[in-house]
């Protein structure tokens, strides 16, 4: 059975039961009232199940839906499955505000096993793009430019960039050979002739500090560049921020996500998120999906 404070006088008004009467039924279930109503000759208590259990709005009323702990009790009893099945029925900010009850390593853990586009999103609310560019780890940036998926059209465009004497050299690096002529045109395309090992090599050879700058310009351009660096590496920039800050970003993810990280909570967490639910849609889902929840509190 289902204890919740229902409310006596919404059933003295509906179904026309005097106060004196009504003060009678202290303590006794909603089933048994309206047992004992229809003992006595009232017509109209014969027909609660279908004025009240299965109307959402009177349901609203008798249970006190809008108090959060009569909606609490209920969700109380419920599954985990169930709940997890009424979060798409929050809001984004329910849902973030769930956010709160896990830990700041299990936080940045579901962060980073959200898509690359919502997490690259999710990090630019508290980063700048030269910020993130300044604490991306070198094999980050190398595993980047050595990518199959980066367009060696866009590389060699952002070559234009660098001076003579830095082509030079990456080209240096890269063959082991002096390099004649500082002509950039002519340096750009002997970088671009060069085998696929070779042109690797040199990229990666470019200095650190330009390797960064020359990424960032790069991705002004096709900001997807951000979405090809690992998850891990974001995860350890967010790291620097409190808590509260990793919370108040995740406005910015889709709301399919945020379901599946409550997911995550036990079942005891998951049903004090639940509990922000709306209680008119709450009490919709009961009427269509928990009659034996219903059950439950009538003989409560």
């Amino acid at each position: 059975m289902i204890k919740i404070d229902a409310d006596l006088y919404y059933i003295a008004n509906k179904f026309n039961i005097s106060s004196q009467r009504i003060s009678q039924y202290a303590g006794k279930s909603i089933d048994e009232i309206m047992e004992s109503e229809a003992a006595q000759g009232n017509t109209q208590a014969a027909k609660f199940d279908v004025e009240v259990l299965n109307n959402p709005t009177e349901l609203m009323k008798l249970l006190k839906l809008s108090t959060p702990a009569n909606r609490h009790a209920i969700l109380q009893n419920l599954n985990q499955q169930d709940l997890e099945a009424l979060l798409p029925l929050l809001e984004k900010n329910d849902l973030v505000f769930g956010l709160n009850f896990f830990t700041k390593d299990k936080l940045l853990k579901l962060v980073g096993n959200i898509p690359k586009d919502q997490l690259v999103k999710y990090v630019f609310q508290m980063f700048s793009q030269a910020d993130v560019m300044k604490m991306m780890p070198v094999e980050q940036m190398d595993k980047l430019l050595t990518s199959p998926d980066l367009d060696k059209g866009q590389v060699l465009k952002y070559l234009k960039s660098m001076n003579p004497e830095v082509l030079a050299q990456i080209i240096e690096s890269a063959t082991g050979k002096k390099v004649e002529s500082m002509d950039q045109q002519d340096l750009i395309g002997q970088i671009a002739g060069l085998n696929p090992e070779k042109y690797r090599e040199a990229l990666t050879s470019i200095p650190e500090e330009k390797k960064r700058e020359f990424i960032f310009q790069m991705a002004k351009e096709n900001p997807k560049l951000y979405e090809m660096f690992d998850a891990d590496a974001y995860e350890k920039m967010l790291n620097q921020k409190d808590k509260p800050d990793l919370v108040k970003a995740a406005q910015s993810i889709e709301p399919d996500q945020l379901i599946k990280m409550m997911g995550e909570l036990p079942q005891d967490l998951l049903a004090i998120v639940v509990t922000q639910i709306n209680p008119k849609d709450f009490a919709d889902v009961l009427t269509s999906k928990y009659k034996d929840v219903l059950t439950q509190i009538a003989a409560g």
